[in-house]
């Protein structure tokens, strides 16, 4: 196969145009082996053409993880992977971070992949990289915003926070005995601006001696402040004694319960989102003692609602079930978040996704 690309390239010319090129690339064969390694990829990346030819691209030479830290050579969100498996050129709505040779620093990168079609037969894939556009600006707006999300968690609590693109509506927020998941309508800077009010919000309003049947109506007073009527949220918020966990949501989805029986979804009475304005929120509390071992897992609808095609149903979204069976063949959250978009359908990640994971202990 390899020779069979090499031949094609030598009679086309296309690895010097390929070289000809300001983006930097290279191509590999079916089996993902690096056999063409442009002069610009070269310059950028510090890794000269006789170090990477003959290896595998999923050996993590590069290391490439994206803005959030997951591994993407060692799993099939890799692009080239994707490319290959899907015959449609990948494109991915962030930054790519390789590390360079010359310096074992991480660079940001704009990619995308494009699959080698010969007659109806994947030989291989060309990735396309340059450095990333506004990568600065970007990077600053994400740490600022992941500097929001929870640090320093006790060792029962564990996250994992995923925007569809470089900034998102989801957040998370703990300030003892509360802790909240919600969800802002749509992705993206708008989205991010109003978490990060939010996250203001709850902290003047929730204090330990706070009931739910009140949040919800100050929640709503204090959102309508931001004069946005076409931008809501959705939220579970807890409140956390020990194993005990009082719940109550405003239109969020129900959260995922593991125990010694199995999983099963809390039945929750869904109070409405905010920002819908429809009247007084009539907030009723749910109550779960974990016991050691159990779990209470709560997220983000980006992660049911991912789109997925199953040879039972030839089409859907991974929904309570997929979810189900995806926990109970993972360990981490980032491990299920990789999985889930292993199975997904669309080119690229849709919607945000969080993941709270509280321990029984």
């Amino acid at each position: 196969m390899q020779d069979e690309i090499q031949r094609i390239g030598e009679n086309f010319d296309i690895f010097e145009y390929l070289n000809s090129l300001e983006n930097a690339s290279y191509v590999v064969d079916s089996n993902r082996t690096i056999i063409f390694w442009s002069d610009m990829a070269q310059e950028l990346t510090g890794y000269p053409r006789e170090f990477v030819l003959g290896k595998r691209c999923m050996d993590d030479i590069l290391k490439h993880e994206d803005n959030f830290g997951v591994n993407l050579c060692k799993t099939d969100l890799c692009p080239l992977f994707r490319t290959m498996k899907s015959n449609k050129i990948e494109i991915l709505p962030f930054s790519v971070n390789a590390l360079n040779k010359k310096n074992e620093k991480r660079i940001s990168f704009d990619v995308f992949a494009a699959p080698l079609n010969v007659n109806g037969e994947i030989m291989g894939g060309i990735e396309f990289f340059s450095p990333a556009k506004d990568a600065d600006e970007l990077k600053r707006a994400m740490r600022i915003q992941a500097s929001l999300m929870p640090v320093n968690l006790s060792e029962e609590i564990e996250l994992f926070y995923h925007p569809s693109n470089s900034l998102g509506g989801d957040m998370i927020f703990m300030k003892d005995p509360w802790i909240a998941v919600f969800d802002v309508s749509g992705h993206g800077m708008s989205s991010a601006l109003i978490s990060s009010g939010i996250i203001a919000i709850l902290n003047e309003i929730l204090d330990v001696n706070s009931s739910f049947e009140e949040i919800g109506d100050k929640l709503e007073e204090r959102y309508s402040l931001f004069d946005e009527s076409e931008i809501y949220f959705t939220c579970l918020l807890m409140k956390k004694a020990g194993n005990h966990i009082d719940i109550v949501s405003f239109g969020h989805p129900s959260p995922m319960l593991k125990t010694n029986a199995g999983y099963r979804f809390v039945e929750m009475e869904n109070d409405y989102p905010i920002g819908w304005n429809l009247g007084k929120h009539n907030s009723k509390a749910v109550s779960i003692d974990l016991q050691k071992d159990d779990y209470l897992l709560a997220y983000t609808d980006g992660f049911t609602e991912t789109k997925t095609v199953s040879a039972k149903d030839g089409g859907g979204i991974i929904g309570n079930q997929g979810m189900i069976d995806i926990f109970r063949n993972v360990a981490s959250l980032e491990e299920a978040y990789i999985r889930s978009q292993e199975i997904n359908k669309s080119v690229f990640q849709e919607d945000d996704i969080t993941l709270l994971r509280i321990y029984g202990k």
